[in-house]
């Protein structure tokens, strides 16, 4: 009986006040069809520092919105809480809520993002707040890149809020998760506009009679212990055997110094680890910038499909990183194993991946002709000076090879470092990169 009076009294005021706008009624709770079907937010910055979306319900949604100024009496908030880990940092930069739209069809044109600290069990003080832009699905999952907000060992509260007007988008309700975590969520409506008397945050199950305990969302950042840390992949598409050559970018922010390693690998979507390697110790102070170049080789029977380089600062743990870019391995090159030439001739003047890279102390260069043609193959430095010219004749139509032995025209052995092998022909130009690790 409780929750028929409340209904019809939520009903009766959010009427009346639609009435005089020519609005419908809004309400705080959307009970759609609902499913174990949980939806996964493709994660675009970062590590998954927190993932509850476990037991997501999906097609609920309870309402955290700030609306147009003729009802703000019903803007509203959810939040809900996570622990940092003692001895961590998290540098969050990426929020992921998942929630669905009601009452219309939105799309939200921006979301505050709020994080605060703990009270009792409930949000405390406000330690950082954003309006951003989100990336929709177009359902109302969304994720929220924010300006990096660092929380050392503790407990902590996030709240996202879409800001929407109701009468061009609806409402937007944060999906449920139907496990208790922590404290359990929070919800408040200031305005009190649901008639619900939480005017300042209530637990969301006594405030809106939420049937589930938590909301769903994912954290993702890095827990570089003060430090920002990032990884530089120019390349997004490989073949097996080849080198990936990146760099890796950190600010120590942190008031202790540190002499810690670099580590680098690669995972497969299963999170498999599939080649690793790490820095030698490196003395980092409070304020340095550092800038680390890392090479890791791929195997030459890796299987076409995605994977990740994932880096982090002081060990290395599978399926978690301090930094991550995705890259594609594509079917591998007739010369990925260049003691092999193919006969024939190509289809299209095409020059192929060079042979063992890295490299020391040569590696093989492989090309196709479609026709006969003058050809000039070159090495040239990172400035884009030639160092050495490797070919430069007319030739017959097929697969080529031609041997560089990391010297200059003057027969002089170049330093370690990152070169260009250009190709060029009456009709066709093409460069790959190359590097030497002496």
């Amino acid at each position: 009986m409780r929750y028929v009076f409340f209904f019809v009294a939520l009903f009766l005021t959010a009427s009346l006040a639609m009435a005089r706008t020519g609005q419908t009624s809004l309400y705080p709770v959307s009970k759609g069809v609902t499913s174990d079907r949980h939806v996964t937010i493709p994660v675009t910055e970062g590590a998954v520092l927190y993932d509850q979306t476990g037991a997501a319900v999906i097609g609920s949604g309870y309402t955290s919105q700030d609306f147009e100024a003729v009802v703000d009496i019903y803007d509203s908030q959810g939040a809900d809480d996570f622990v940092v880990p003692a001895g961590e940092t998290w540098n969050i930069n990426q929020v992921a809520a998942l929630g669905l739209y009601y009452n219309g069809n939105g799309l939200m044109p921006s979301a505050n993002v709020y994080f605060y600290d703990d009270a009792a069990g409930y949000p405390g003080n406000l330690l950082a707040s954003e309006n951003v832009v989100p990336t929709d699905d177009t359902t109302g999952n969304i994720i929220c890149d924010i300006t990096e907000v660092s929380l050392g060992e503790g407990t902590y509260w996030v709240s996202v809020q879409a800001v929407m007007d109701f009468q061009t988008g609806g409402q937007w309700g944060w999906t449920p998760n139907d496990a208790l975590t922590n404290s359990g969520a929070a919800w408040q409506n200031p305005g009190d506009g649901f008639v619900t008397g939480c005017t300042t945050w209530g637990r969301i199950t006594s405030c809106i009679f939420a049937e589930e305990d938590d909301l769903a969302f994912i954290l993702s950042g890095n827990t570089g212990g003060g430090c920002e840390f990032a990884l530089d992949l120019p390349k997004m598409k490989y073949r097996p055997g080849e080198a990936i050559t990146f760099d890796i970018s950190l600010h120590h922010r942190a008031e202790t110094n540190v002499t810690v390693p670099i580590y680098a690998w690669v995972e497969n979507a299963d999170r498999s680890v599939i080649t690793s390697t790490v820095s030698e110790p490196l003395e980092i102070n409070q304020g340095d910038f550092l800038t680390l170049g890392m090479t890791l080789s791929l195997p030459i029977d890796l299987p076409p499909g995605g994977y990740r380089v994932r880096a982090s600062v002081g060990e290395m743990v599978q399926g978690v990183a301090d930094a991550q870019q995705r890259f594609k391995v594509i079917s591998p090159s007739p010369f990925n194993q260049a003691s092999t030439l193919l006969e024939g001739v190509p289809e299209a003047t095409v020059l192929l991946d060079n042979y063992p890279n890295p490299f020391n102390p040569s590696t093989t260069i492989s090309y196709g002709l479609s026709q006969d043609t003058w050809v000039n193959v070159r090495i040239h430095n990172s400035l884009g000076e030639e160092v050495a010219t490797l070919v430069n004749e007319h030739q017959t139509a097929g697969f080529k090879t031609i041997v560089w032995n990391g010297t200059d025209n003057f027969g002089t052995s170049v330093s370690s470092g990152i070169y260009l092998y250009r190709m060029t022909t009456a009709d066709h130009v093409e460069t790959k990169r190359l590097l030497l690790l002496k």
